[in-house]
């Protein structure tokens, strides 16, 4: 199964947090990182949450980390970790 992430950040190319966490995902198996940064990302959000509904599908919750913009570089390497297990620990509960 193919996991799809959207990345969103008003300056997508200067957050070093969001390039920390697609850097991780990069490294795993089947995950689309899809950039998009126009809209909130609530707003981004609803027509996915509302299409994997619709077609029996499930909508995980967002991830989030605080103050990424004044974190180490070591932070952002452990959230990026954490995100990624995030991503596939939801799925893997989901499916057993």
């Amino acid at each position: 199964m193919k996991i799809m992430v959207i990345v969103a950040h008003p300056q997508l190319n200067e957050s070093r947090a969001n390039q920390a966490l697609a850097l991780e995902l990069k490294k795993q198996g089947d995950i689309l990182i899809r950039g998009d940064n126009y809209y909130t990302i609530s707003e981004l959000l609803r027509p996915i949450e509302r299409t994997l509904t619709r077609c029996n599908g499930t909508f995980l919750p967002a991830f989030v980390t605080y103050d990424a913009n004044q974190a180490t570089d070591e932070y952002l390497a452990r959230e990026a970790k954490r995100y990624a297990e995030h991503v596939q620990t939801s799925l893997y509960a989901l499916a057993h």
